[in-house]
Parts: C-alpha cells; sequence; structure tokens
C-alpha cells in the first residue's frame, strides 16, 4: 500500500491559520554550530526551510538580495537581488518562493534554478509576509490522482491595500484601508473547502491587521469587507 501526502507548503508561522505549529520532534539538546551565512544587511526576514530532497533555506535580507542555502551545508544555491530591502518572510509552495521587497514588488522565484517567474508592483513598500491558499483535491474528484492546486497568494503593502493574486501574478481582488498593512494575513476560513474554488458563490474569509488600528475580515476572491475590529 503506497499513502500520498501533498507537496510542502512552508510559510510565516508555519501554515495559513499563523498558529506556529510544526508537526516535527522538537531538539532535545542543541549540539554546536552547523554552519552560518553573511549577508551584507540586517536579516530580519524568518526564513524558511524546505524540506529534502530539495533542502533549502530561504530568506530576505536588508542588502536588497533573496538567497536560497543549502540546508545541510549553508552554501548558496542560489541569490536574486531586488531593488530594495527585504524584510517580508516568504511564502513557499511545491514549485515557488514567493517573498515582498521595499522596492513595492512582490517575486515569485523558481524554487530549485532561482529563476524570476513574475513580480507584481504595488505602489509602496511590502515588508508583509505573503499568504499561499491552496485547494486540496482528493483522488475520484478531477482525476485519478490526488492533486493540489495553489489558488491565490495574500499579502498587505505599505500603500494601505490588502492584495490578492493568483499564483500567476495576476490581480485577483484589492481591500484598501487607511494606513499600511505590515500585518501578514492569515486564513482563508470558510464553510467547506470547496467554498475556497473561486468559481464558488460561497464566501472564503482572510484576515489582516492595519496601522489604522483595525483588524480586517474580507472575502478572498471579491476583497469585500465582512466585518472589521477597532482597537
Amino acid at each position: 500500500m503506497t499513502f500520498w501526502e501533498p507537496p510542502p507548503l512552508e510559510m510565516f508561522r508555519a501554515n495559513a491559520a499563523r498558529n506556529g505549529y510544526y508537526p516535527t520532534r522538537g531538539v532535545h539538546s542543541p549540539g554546536g554550530l552547523k554552519w552560518k551565512f553573511r549577508t551584507r544587511g540586517a536579516v530580519m526576514s524568518s526564513p524558511v526551510v524546505v524540506a529534502e530532497p530539495i533542502g533549502l533555506v530561504c530568506f530576505g535580507s536588508w542588502d536588497g538580495a533573496f538567497y536560497a542555502l543549502d540546508a545541510r551545508s549553508g552554501a548558496m544555491k542560489w541569490k536574486f537581488t531586488a531593488g530594495g530591502g527585504i524584510v517580508s518572510s516568504p511564502a513557499v509552495d511545491s514549485t515557488a518562493a514567493y517573498f515582498g521587497s521595499y522596492d513595492g514588488y512582490i517575486y515569485a522565484m523558481h524554487l530549485e534554478t532561482g529563476k524570476e517567474l513574475w513580480r507584481f508592483k504595488t505602489t509602496n513598500a511590502v515588508a508583509s509576509s505573503p499568504l499561499v491558499t491552496r485547494l486540496f483535491f482528493p483522488a475520484g474528484v478531477y482525476s485519478s490522482f490526488p492533486m493540489v492546486r495553489s489558488l491565490y497568494l495574500t499579502f498587505g503593502s505599505n500603500d494601505c491595500s490588502l492584495y490578492v493574486l493568483d499564483t500567476r501574478g495576476r490581480l485577483q481582488s484589492r481591500f484598501e484601508t487607511r494606513q499600511p498593512i505590515v500585518s501578514s494575513p492569515a486564513g482563508p476560513v470558510a464553510a467547506s473547502a470547496a467554498a475556497l474554488a473561486p468559481e464558488s458563490p460561497e464566501t472564503a474569509v482572510v484576515a489582516a491587521g492595519s496601522r489604522d488600528g483595525s483588524l480586517y475580515a474580507v472575502d478572498i476572491k471579491t476583497g469585500v469587507e465582512k466585518w472589521h475590529f477597532d482597537t
């Protein structure tokens, strides 16, 4: 009997709920330093570790570069230079790494080669860590094999907007607040997994905070506010 597991999906605070839960065993007793890697700027971007067989550590630096290192040795696999500092923590699905930059762009990079797949321009810095939303199709629904489809990429910008793109970099919806969004969005929450499908009329809500003092819940497919909470 064979068991199928969906390809890994890694992002800031472990998952789409941002609850920091990692289904791994803890380190009983830390050993010595394994390796270290020096950039030319401060590193505020929390790294994402991509499991074997790819085995990468991905992160950005204030020097404007995004790095992918070999997880075992710390050797650089590839590097991409953006037009501004990177404090956004990446989100990684089975094929791409997504991150924002202070140059106002969100980038998608091929995970294994470091080739730029696309970029999307906002009108201010992107410090928010992006959220990847994907849908799992069991065997027998659309094919004879299980499938995972990445649907949405959600992130905030200092231009006061929450953006939702598809994973090809095309704008799906946008929601505007009164101040910059540095918060990393979480969710979405829906009545069923089928509600995430773009063609579904059901609501799927994603949440993000703004520097205007409010937490917003927005329909990920339409960009329509469902509610907000003022602090």
